[in-house]
This record gives structure tokens, C-alpha cells and sequence, in this order.
């Protein structure tokens, strides 16, 4: 997905305007049929590939109870870790 700058400086606009109108625990008016849903991810896998196949891979996770870091993880924000993986 592309996003010009001037139309992401246009989102970022009309985002302001709604901060100022509507306070940060009131709620935003919604059409009658709007849904969606809520994810809540128990973990996430990035992938990066190159030229030379030294793929990078990393996955965020909470740590469980009790488990401690491990040789390639990293303690990152609000519980998360960052763990290297290999290969």
C-alpha cells in the first residue's frame, strides 16, 4: 500500500481535528452496522530475508510465568520480549 506524503499529512490532520473533539474516554459515534474485531496476539514472527540468505528472524512474546530470558531474547516493553531466532 502507497501513501502520497501530502495524503498522509491529510490523515494526520483529520486525526488531530478528532483528537480535539472528542475526549480520550468518550465514546466515538459509529454507524449502526459497524463491527470488527478485537486481536490479541499471543505472538509475532517478522521475517527479513537478503542477498546472502543470513535471513533475520524475530518474534515478540510475552514471557510465560516464571520462564526466564532466553540467550537470544531481550526484554522489550509492557512484558514483551524479543527473541532472535535461528535458522
Amino acid at each position: 500500500c502507497y501513501v502520497s506524503f501530502d495524503s498522509y499529512s491529510y490523515l494526520i490532520d483529520l486525526q488531530q481535528q478528532a483528537m480535539k473533539e472528542f475526549e480520550p474516554t468518550q465514546t466515538v459515534p459509529t454507524p449502526e452496522n459497524w463491527g470488527g474485531y478485537l486481536l490479541v496476539p499471543e505472538e509475532i514472527e517478522f521475517w527479513q530475508g537478503n542477498d546472502i540468505r543470513l535471513h533475520d528472524r524475530l518474534r515478540f512474546r510475552k514471557l510465560k510465568e516464571g520462564e526466564q530470558l532466553g540467550e537470544f531474547a531481550i526484554q522489550a516493553e509492557n512484558g514483551w520480549i524479543i527473541e532472535r531466532l535461528v535458522p
